[in-house]
């Protein structure tokens, strides 16, 4: 739900965006702690593994890149 706030000020170009998508990090219950794929925890660990390795990369470069947009560095 986060991301879906942030989604139409990040389209606008609204430096708004990167403020709420930094938001969605930290705290119980935030982007910081999905995981996907926990139906196949059991049936295929390395699967699930991988699918939450990607996510966090993705996860973290998205942070990075809102960072440098809130600090005015990237624009």
């Amino acid at each position: 739900m986060c991301m879906q706030r942030a989604l139409p000020k990040i389209e606008d170009h609204e430096l708004a965006g990167a403020t709420l998508v930094l938001g969605c990090y930290g705290g119980m219950d935030t982007f910081s702690d999905l995981e996907l794929g926990k139906a196949i925890i059991q049936s295929d660990p390395i699967r699930y593994r991988n699918l939450n390795a990607r996510l966090d990369h993705l996860r973290t470069k998205t942070f990075e890149a809102a960072r440098s947009i809130a600090a005015r560095q990237t624009w």
